[in-house]
This record gives structure tokens, C-alpha cells and sequence, in this order.
């Protein structure tokens, strides 16, 4: 209002001649008065057309990232959701989880099971790789190598389930689902499944050199726990 120089009291005037308690202000009063209400509108018309256009930018963006994402998934080929996330921290994050459920049994092979069925669920929901080690092929099913040789004992500080909160909430939050869901489930009911499903069956030894250890393929993990899912 200072810009266009316009007192108190003429906009007192104006005012009372809006509402039919006054007379007609001064013209230099209206003047001034129609110069700031064109600017503002003028203004108001620009910020609706900007907000508009970032709509429909947003719009096109996240249809592009959506159309960029089934194709990952056609193609096999997933990002990571953190870029260089360690398969290790997500572990810790889920054995604190697990640990404040008092009646689970503690086992490091069924940490990794449900490690891994985090994996396959959150390539499915998000179409992006959970951390960024993949699950490789043992004759016991699949495996974390990473985790299993460096996780140790199982006990873990509420500081390694906020490490990986503050990199991830969605993450973390993903991790507190899944120990509310699989404290009391048997590894085995988790492990078998999986060595039934394509992904495990095509890093089997006899389509790698006769040897244990191969990646699994994202690709495949996806078409697995997808199917799962559908039935």
C-alpha cells in the first residue's frame, strides 16, 4: 500500500464509500485505489497461472517417474529408494525392532529371512531396491552375506534404529511393520517359500558354473513375491 502512496485516511474514505456510509472519495484517492487493485489482481491472476503450471508440471513429473518405474520393472533394473544404503543398517534397525518384542526368538537366520522378504515386498510396492546388497544363492536359500557375517550378536541400540530413520523414515517405519508382523513366525515358514520361486531356482549351481552364490535377480525376486501377492 506505501508503494502506491495512498494514506490512512483515504483508504478510511474509500472504505466508507464502499460500505454507502460516506461521500465519493477524492479522485486521487480512487485513483490511487484503482492502480493497487489492478496491481494485485494482476498479481493474483500471475501466482494462479504459476500455480497451475506447477500443477500440471508436477502432474507430468510424476507420471513420468511412474512410467520410468514400470519399465524398471519390465526391464529388471531398480534403483536403490537411499543410494548405497547398507544392508547391514537396515538389519540393525530391524533386530532393535525385533527386540522390543519380549517373546521372539532370537535367530540370525531369521533375521535374514524376514530381510528378505522386506526386499521382494518393497520392489513390489516401490519399484526400488530396498538396500544395496542383493540376496545371493545357498543351498539353505537365499542369503545376505553382508549381514550374516559382520550382523553379530543380536542386540542393537535405539542410536541404529535412528541412524537408519534419519536416512529413511519410510524405511524405518518399514522395519517396525515387519517385526510386528514376523516375531513369531518360524524361519522356515518364511525360507521355504522361497526356495520354490523362480529367482531362488535360477541361481541354483547348475546355471552358474556348478557353483553356489549367485545374485539373485531383482527381476525375478519381483516376478516371485508379485505372484504371491495376486493369489
Amino acid at each position: 500500500m506505501a508503494f502506491y502512496d495512498i494514506s490512512p485516511d483515504e483508504l478510511d474514505e474509500i472504505r466508507r464509500y464502499i460500505e454507502n456510509d460516506g461521500p465519493v472519495p477524492q479522485n486521487d484517492a480512487i485513483g490511487k485505489f484503482n492502480a493497487m487493485s489492478a496491481a494485485l489482481n494482476k498479481k493474483l491472476y500471475k501466482d494462479l497461472l504459476s500455480a497451475r503450471s506447477k500443477k500440471n508440471t508436477l502432474e507430468k513429473r510424476v507420471e513420468r517417474f511412474k512410467a520410468a518405474d514400470e519399465k524398471r520393472a519390465q526391464d529388471g533394473v531398480f534403483a536403490e529408494t537411499v543410494p548405497g544404503l547398507d544392508s547391514l543398517t537396515v538389519a540393525r534397525a530391524l533386530v532393535w525392532c525385533l527386540n522390543q518384542k519380549k517373546t521372539w526368538k532370537m535367530s540370525r537366520t531369521k533375521v535374514i529371512a524376514i530381510l528378505y522378504e522386506m526386499y521382494a515386498s518393497w520392489l513390489v510396492s516401490k519399484h526400488e531396491r530396498l538396500f544395496e546388497h542383493h540376496p545371493q544363492s545357498t543351498e539353505y536359500g537365499p542369503q545376505l552375506w553382508r549381514v550374516y557375517n559382520h550382523l553379530g550378536a543380536l542386540t542393537a541400540s535405539y542410536d541404529e534404529f535412528k541412524k537408519l530413520a534419519d536416512q529413511s523414515p519410510a524405511i524405518a517405519a518399514f522395519c517396525k511393520n515387519a517385526a510386528e508382523k514376523y516375531y513369531d513366525v518360524e524361519p522356515k515358514k518364511l525360507v521355504e517359500p522361497t526356495k520354490k520361486s523362480v529367482a531362488y531356482k535360477n541361481a541354483l549351481p547348475e546355471h552358474n558354473n556348478g557353483k553356489w552364490g549367485k545374485e539373485l535377480s531383482d527381476a525375478d525376486i519381483y516376478q516371485w513375491k508379485q505372484s504371491m501377492q495376486n493369489r
